[in-house]
């Protein structure tokens, strides 16, 4: 486990690893510390499909942030 001041996202991976297959989860339901593109590619590589918020990013005075754009 990690310490409280951690993000847990990236612990993730080791949670999943540290499973049997068998019981190693098809989808992970997280907040934004899961949406971050580092720990998607991670689980995408096990397979793992994340339902996660992407981060907010950093906002720039006059260029468009991810809060302008909407998924589909």
């Amino acid at each position: 486990m990690a310490p409280a001041s951690q993000t847990d996202g990236a612990q993730a991976t080791q949670l999943i690893d540290a499973q049997s297959p068998g019981l190693r989860p098809q989808r992970l339901l997280g907040d934004t510390a899961y949406g971050n593109g580092p720990v998607r590619d991670q689980l995408a590589e096990r397979g793992i499909e994340v339902l996660a918020p992407g981060p907010e990013g950093k906002v720039v005075e006059g260029r468009l942030g991810k809060q302008h754009f909407r998924s589909t």
